[in-house]
């Protein structure tokens, strides 16, 4: 015969649960604790439904899971025992609810905390063998910085066209002629780079790879990878150096 299983919220003996409701309206945080224990279970079967109609496989079960429990604890924080309906019933609800409406914020905040270990990888290449602090050199480092970090702005957006429609993408308001010119001038020096500068260049710029996916792809080591990094922006500076796009200067 087939046999039901049987959860924990489900085994809890009606009288000790109405204690714990009781105590959980008095602030006791023991009770709380407790009441979180016995419906995690519960909390765990909601994630894993929406889990199931993800749209997508950008964030993991276990991220699921801890919006699940955010939303139980927030549940049995809220849940008013005099209302009639069961807590599974209302927690249900607000647990859903709060793995649905922080998911629409995850994936962008995955991506800013992606965006800034780019940077970071990006800052320390160009700045790298720069350690002994130099008053006559700091205008000539900050410089450097700024120009590798230009570039590689106008990589990265460069990268960010290609993977839309053409006509899906507006042209920035502070874009001019001279600067679109030089964006396409830019993505042709890729080509000319030796062959493991330009693979750098695009994996982290067209594709958005921080520096140690770009060596796990490569078989390089992160470090290996900084300097192919700093090279290539070294190269692309010195040949933009001798454009004539307008009054454009690096």
């Amino acid at each position: 015969m087939l046999q039901t299983k049987t959860y924990a919220w489900q085994k809890l003996d009606p009288s000790e649960e109405a204690g714990l409701w009781a105590a959980r309206t008095q602030r006791d945080s023991r009770a709380r604790n407790r009441l979180a224990e016995v419906y995690l279970p519960f909390a765990r079967m909601v994630a894993a439904k929406v889990y199931s109609k993800r749209p997508h496989d950008e964030v993991e079960f276990g991220d699921y899971m801890q919006l699940a429990s955010v939303g139980l604890l927030d549940a049995i924080d809220r849940f008013d025992t005099t209302q009639g309906a069961t807590f599974t019933t209302y927690a249900h609800y607000r647990i859903q609810g709060s793995i649905l409406n922080e998911l629409e914020h995850y994936t962008e905040r995955q991506k800013q905390l992606a965006l800034q270990r780019r940077i970071k990888d990006r800052i320390k290449s160009i700045d790298s063998g720069t350690s002994e602090v130099d008053a006559s050199k700091v205008f000539e480092r900050l410089a450097a910085v700024a120009i590798g970090m230009a570039i590689g702005m106008m990589l990265e957006e460069e990268g960010l066209c290609l993977k839309e429609e053409p006509d899906a993408i507006a042209a920035p308001a502070y874009s001019s002629f001279e600067l679109q010119q030089l964006r396409r001038r830019l993505a042709d020096l890729i080509d000319c780079l030796p062959e493991r500068q330009a693979q750098v260049i695009r994996y982290h710029y067209l594709q958005q790879l921080d520096f140690s996916e770009v060596a796990k792809l490569l078989n390089l080591t992160k470090g290996r990878v900084s300097q192919l990094h700093q090279a290539a922006l070294t190269k692309l500076r010195s040949e933009i150096a001798q454009l004539k796009q307008g009054d454009v200067a690096w």
